[in-house]
């Protein structure tokens, strides 16, 4: 979970910009398969969100990889498959427009993420800008995951407290970059 979990528990936040309410989890190691002794085979955690939102999620290092995340919505869909890599990434999205349904497909040009956010620290730094991914994201982060544990070592949901404040920064200036 605190390795490619992130990646989707990350995304459900940022595309909802809301906070999870409550989650409910199983957790997956066997126990005759040595290489999880220490680590958990796979998770699966359903998040619920003030708006209604209820996203089902998995990681897993026990099945064939995969990185794509879909979603649906009243008014459309939107998918991208890979999601969670470095290059490749493609962003399909569709809805109904006057009775037809539309699909667009849009190709996220290769960037160097790591430069990126290295040059936004830097930019924060040097304004004295709180950075677009702040200590609290990380903090809210692993308070999800210690609830997504905890239900999986229960059995039962968990509730969630919410942040007091905000836990992303301002995004970042295109501009600075």
């Amino acid at each position: 979970m605190p390795d490619i979990g992130l990646y989707c528990l990350n995304a459900v936040r940022f595309l909802s910009g809301e906070e999870p309410q409550d989650v409910i989890a199983t957790v997956h190691r066997p126990e005759d398969d040595p290489r999880f002794g220490e680590v958990t085979a796979s998770v699966q955690f359903i998040l619920r969100f003030p708006s209604g939102l209820t996203p089902t999620c998995m990681a897993s290092y026990a099945s064939h990889e995969s990185r794509f995340f879909t979603l649906h919505g009243a008014r459309g869909w939107a998918e991208m498959d890979p999601a969670f890599g470095y290059n490749g990434l493609r962003l399909r999205h569709g809805m109904l427009i006057d009775g037809k349904s539309a699909t667009t497909e849009v190709q996220i040009d290769p960037q160097h993420q790591f430069a990126r956010e290295i040059d936004h620290m830097s930019v924060c730094v040097k304004d004295d800008i709180v950075p677009h991914t702040s200590g609290e994201e990380g903090v809210q982060d692993q308070r999800i995951i210690d609830a997504i544990f905890e239900s999986a070592r229960t059995g039962r949901p968990v509730k969630l407290a919410q942040p007091g404040a905000p836990t992303r920064g301002p995004d970042p200036q295109e501009e600075n970059f």
